[in-house]
Protein backbone atom coordinates (compact mmCIF):
# COMPACT_ATOMS: atom_id res chain seq x y z
CA UNK A 1 0.00 0.00 0.00
CA UNK A 2 1.24 3.66 -0.38
CA UNK A 3 1.24 4.41 3.58
CA UNK A 4 3.66 1.18 3.88
CA UNK A 5 5.60 2.56 0.34
CA UNK A 6 6.17 6.15 2.04
CA UNK A 7 7.18 4.93 5.13
CA UNK A 8 9.68 2.41 3.80
CA UNK A 9 11.18 5.52 1.95
CA UNK A 10 11.97 7.32 4.80
CA UNK A 11 13.32 4.32 7.10
CA UNK A 12 15.75 3.96 3.87
CA UNK A 13 16.65 7.08 4.21
CA UNK A 14 17.31 7.03 7.94
CA UNK A 15 19.32 3.84 7.44
CA UNK A 16 21.62 5.63 4.58
CA UNK A 17 22.34 8.26 6.81
CA UNK A 18 21.78 7.13 10.15
CA UNK A 19 24.35 9.34 12.47
CA UNK A 20 23.40 12.17 10.34
CA UNK A 21 20.66 15.35 11.13
CA UNK A 22 16.88 14.98 10.18
CA UNK A 23 15.88 18.78 9.25
CA UNK A 24 11.89 18.30 8.26
CA UNK A 25 11.10 21.14 7.03
CA UNK A 26 13.84 21.06 4.69
CA UNK A 27 13.03 17.30 3.64
CA UNK A 28 9.60 17.99 3.01
CA UNK A 29 10.98 20.11 0.56
CA UNK A 30 13.54 17.82 -1.55
CA UNK A 31 14.02 14.56 -0.79
CA UNK A 32 10.22 13.83 -0.11
CA UNK A 33 8.40 16.53 -1.55
CA UNK A 34 6.26 13.99 -3.17
CA UNK A 35 5.15 12.81 -0.04
CA UNK A 36 2.12 14.81 2.00
CA UNK A 37 3.61 16.42 4.95
CA UNK A 38 1.18 15.65 7.27
CA UNK A 39 1.93 12.12 6.15
CA UNK A 40 5.67 12.64 6.36
CA UNK A 41 4.86 14.52 10.35
CA UNK A 42 3.32 10.94 11.15
CA UNK A 43 5.71 9.04 9.73
CA UNK A 44 8.30 10.99 12.22
CA UNK A 45 6.40 10.37 14.96
CA UNK A 46 6.10 6.77 14.61
CA UNK A 47 10.05 6.85 14.03
CA UNK A 48 10.46 8.82 17.07
CA UNK A 49 8.65 6.44 19.10
CA UNK A 50 10.58 3.61 17.68
CA UNK A 51 14.11 5.48 18.99
CA UNK A 52 15.04 6.06 15.45
CA UNK A 53 14.98 9.40 15.32
CA UNK A 54 16.04 11.54 18.31
CA UNK A 55 14.67 15.41 18.83
CA UNK A 56 17.47 17.83 19.68
CA UNK A 57 15.17 21.01 18.16
CA UNK A 58 11.82 21.59 16.78
CA UNK A 59 11.53 20.28 13.22
CA UNK A 60 15.32 18.90 13.72
CA UNK A 61 16.12 15.31 14.33
CA UNK A 62 19.15 12.74 15.00
CA UNK A 63 18.97 9.51 12.61
CA UNK A 64 20.11 7.09 15.33
CA UNK A 65 23.19 7.78 17.83
CA UNK A 66 25.21 10.86 16.56
CA UNK A 67 28.71 9.86 15.78
CA UNK A 68 30.13 13.56 16.98
CA UNK A 69 29.25 16.23 19.37
CA UNK A 70 26.20 17.78 18.78
CA UNK A 71 27.46 21.23 18.08
CA UNK A 72 29.87 20.33 15.61
CA UNK A 73 27.22 18.02 13.69
CA UNK A 74 24.93 20.79 13.07
CA UNK A 75 27.51 23.06 12.02
CA UNK A 76 28.99 20.23 9.48
CA UNK A 77 25.46 19.59 8.39
CA UNK A 78 24.99 22.79 7.08
CA UNK A 79 28.09 23.54 5.86
CA UNK A 80 28.82 20.81 3.77
CA UNK A 81 25.93 18.52 2.02
CA UNK A 82 25.90 14.65 2.42
CA UNK A 83 29.36 14.92 4.52
CA UNK A 84 31.69 16.97 1.71
CA UNK A 85 29.87 18.82 -0.64
CA UNK A 86 29.94 22.74 -0.11
CA UNK A 87 26.14 24.14 0.77
CA UNK A 88 27.16 27.21 3.32
CA UNK A 89 29.93 29.33 4.98
CA UNK A 90 30.47 30.33 8.29
CA UNK A 91 30.22 34.18 8.47
CA UNK A 92 30.97 36.92 10.62
CA UNK A 93 33.45 36.05 13.52
CA UNK A 94 32.89 32.49 12.75
CA UNK A 95 34.66 32.55 9.60
CA UNK A 96 37.28 34.91 10.44
CA UNK A 97 37.93 32.41 13.45
CA UNK A 98 37.43 29.65 10.72
CA UNK A 99 40.18 31.35 8.77
CA UNK A 100 42.75 31.60 11.86
CA UNK A 101 42.32 35.51 11.03
CA UNK A 102 41.24 35.80 14.49
CA UNK A 103 42.21 33.58 17.88
CA UNK A 104 38.93 33.65 19.79
CA UNK A 105 36.52 31.20 18.82
CA UNK A 106 32.90 32.97 18.89
CA UNK A 107 29.99 32.07 21.48
CA UNK A 108 27.72 32.55 18.75
CA UNK A 109 28.20 30.88 15.61
CA UNK A 110 26.31 32.14 12.52
CA UNK A 111 26.49 30.31 8.98
CA UNK A 112 24.91 30.83 5.85
CA UNK A 113 23.73 27.77 3.92
CA UNK A 114 21.04 26.79 1.18
CA UNK A 115 20.54 23.53 3.35
CA UNK A 116 17.30 25.11 5.07
CA UNK A 117 14.52 27.16 3.76
CA UNK A 118 14.00 29.09 6.62
CA UNK A 119 16.53 30.96 9.35
CA UNK A 120 16.31 29.30 12.35
CA UNK A 121 18.25 29.30 15.81
CA UNK A 122 20.08 25.93 17.59
CA UNK A 123 21.43 26.67 20.45
CA UNK A 124 24.24 29.02 19.56
CA UNK A 125 24.42 28.54 15.97
CA UNK A 126 22.21 30.39 13.84
CA UNK A 127 21.48 28.98 10.63
CA UNK A 128 20.49 31.94 7.83
CA UNK A 129 18.81 30.75 4.12
CA UNK A 130 20.66 31.93 1.35
CA UNK A 131 19.75 30.52 -2.44
CA UNK A 132 23.48 30.40 -3.89
CA UNK A 133 24.62 26.84 -5.09
CA UNK A 134 27.50 26.61 -3.18
CA UNK A 135 29.48 25.19 -6.20
CA UNK A 136 33.00 26.05 -5.60
CA UNK A 137 33.42 29.02 -6.90
CA UNK A 138 30.40 30.20 -5.72
CA UNK A 139 31.42 29.27 -2.10
CA UNK A 140 34.63 31.34 -2.73
CA UNK A 141 33.20 34.63 -3.66
CA UNK A 142 31.07 34.25 -0.90
CA UNK A 143 33.76 33.52 1.98
CA UNK A 144 35.32 36.68 0.22
CA UNK A 145 32.28 38.93 0.16
CA UNK A 146 31.80 37.76 4.06
CA UNK A 147 35.90 38.51 4.81
CA UNK A 148 35.03 42.19 3.07
CA UNK A 149 31.38 42.42 5.36
CA UNK A 150 33.22 41.58 8.39
CA UNK A 151 35.88 44.17 8.14
CA UNK A 152 34.48 46.00 10.43
CA UNK A 153 34.91 43.19 13.43
CA UNK A 154 38.81 42.99 13.05
CA UNK A 155 41.45 44.70 14.62
CA UNK A 156 44.30 46.87 12.74
CA UNK A 157 46.96 43.96 14.00
CA UNK A 158 44.70 41.21 11.94
CA UNK A 159 44.28 43.83 9.02
CA UNK A 160 47.81 42.17 6.99
CA UNK A 161 46.43 38.39 7.60
CA UNK A 162 42.61 39.58 6.83
CA UNK A 163 44.06 41.06 3.01
CA UNK A 164 46.24 38.23 2.93
CA UNK A 165 43.65 35.78 3.00
CA UNK A 166 41.39 37.69 0.54
CA UNK A 167 44.28 37.79 -1.74
CA UNK A 168 44.93 34.49 -1.68
CA UNK A 169 40.64 33.48 -2.53
CA UNK A 170 40.91 35.95 -5.28
CA UNK A 171 44.01 34.88 -7.52
CA UNK A 172 41.72 32.54 -9.55
CA UNK A 173 39.10 34.74 -9.63
CA UNK A 174 36.95 35.39 -13.10
CA UNK A 175 33.84 37.00 -13.58
CA UNK A 176 31.55 34.03 -14.21
CA UNK A 177 31.80 34.32 -10.14
CA UNK A 178 30.01 37.12 -9.83
CA UNK A 179 27.34 36.02 -13.19
CA UNK A 180 26.51 33.29 -10.63
CA UNK A 181 26.28 34.98 -7.58
CA UNK A 182 22.50 36.05 -6.22
CA UNK A 183 23.30 40.25 -4.54
CA UNK A 184 22.21 40.55 -1.08
CA UNK A 185 25.68 42.22 0.25
CA UNK A 186 25.53 46.34 0.69
CA UNK A 187 26.56 48.39 -2.20
CA UNK A 188 30.36 48.50 -0.57
CA UNK A 189 31.34 45.35 -0.37
CA UNK A 190 31.16 45.14 -4.47
CA UNK A 191 32.79 48.11 -4.83
CA UNK A 192 35.88 47.02 -2.11
CA UNK A 193 35.99 43.76 -3.88
CA UNK A 194 36.38 45.12 -7.57
CA UNK A 195 38.87 47.37 -5.56
CA UNK A 196 40.82 44.70 -4.12
CA UNK A 197 40.95 42.95 -8.05
CA UNK A 198 41.91 45.97 -9.38
CA UNK A 199 44.90 46.72 -6.47
CA UNK A 200 45.72 42.94 -7.85
CA UNK A 201 45.84 43.62 -11.54
CA UNK A 202 43.04 41.07 -12.02
CA UNK A 203 40.59 42.41 -14.81
CA UNK A 204 36.82 42.28 -13.60
CA UNK A 205 33.21 43.53 -14.33
CA UNK A 206 32.26 43.19 -10.74
CA UNK A 207 30.09 46.50 -10.86
CA UNK A 208 29.12 46.01 -14.55
CA UNK A 209 27.68 42.85 -13.47
CA UNK A 210 26.57 44.13 -10.10
CA UNK A 211 24.49 46.78 -11.45
CA UNK A 212 22.91 44.60 -14.28
CA UNK A 213 22.15 42.12 -11.31
CA UNK A 214 20.40 44.64 -9.14
CA UNK A 215 18.33 46.23 -12.38
CA UNK A 216 16.65 42.94 -13.08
Amino acid sequence: CDDMNQTNKVRSYCVRFEGELFDLNYLSKTTFKDLPKGNLRKYVTRLVEEGILNQISKGLFVIGKPKTPIAKLITHHYLFSFGMVPCGIPCGEYLLYEEKIIDAEPQVKLILSNQTFSNRNIDNIKIFYCDNSFVAESGTLMKVLELLNSEVLINEEDKPLWILKINEYLTSYNDSWMENHNIFYPRKVYLRLANFLNLMHISNRVMEIYEIKTKI
